[in-house]
């Protein structure tokens, strides 16, 4: 099952936007990541990102090479994210975000996430 249709092309644009140019926030880093986006108790969708100094790989099939780090989370959580409504960190310290593996190239990579959308008060 994926994650409902609105989320999963969400969350599926984010990425490929990454991939499609270099990112200067990951000139410095490289690394495989998993994104496991939950989204019941059954069902997953992944993403296999692959950084290599600010350039981007994404796969959505299953990686031979074991991920420096897996992020888990909700599905809904993750597409709150990649559109700038919700914070990575904050919703990592909440406990809502679960990370196996490296937590520095998270760290970094989190940077790459879209701030809050400019209130229009």
């Amino acid at each position: 099952m994926e994650p409902t249709s609105k989320h999963g092309e969400d969350i599926e644009t984010f990425f490929r936007h990454l991939a499609a140019e270099p990112q200067p926030l990951l000139r410095t880093v490289k690394g495989r990541m998993r994104f496991e986006a939950l989204v019941d108790d059954d069902h997953d969708r992944s993403w296999y990102v692959t950084i290599s100094q600010g350039d981007v790989a994404l796969s959505d099939e299953e990686q031979t090479a074991e991920p420096d780090a897996v992020v888990r989370l909700q599905a809904p959580l993750l597409a709150e994210i990649v559109a700038g409504r919700a914070n990575a960190m904050a919703s990592l310290l909440r406990g809502d975000i679960w990370v196996e593996g490296n937590p520095e190239l998270v760290m970094q990579f989190q940077r790459t996430f879209p701030g809050p959308q400019a209130s229009t008060r």
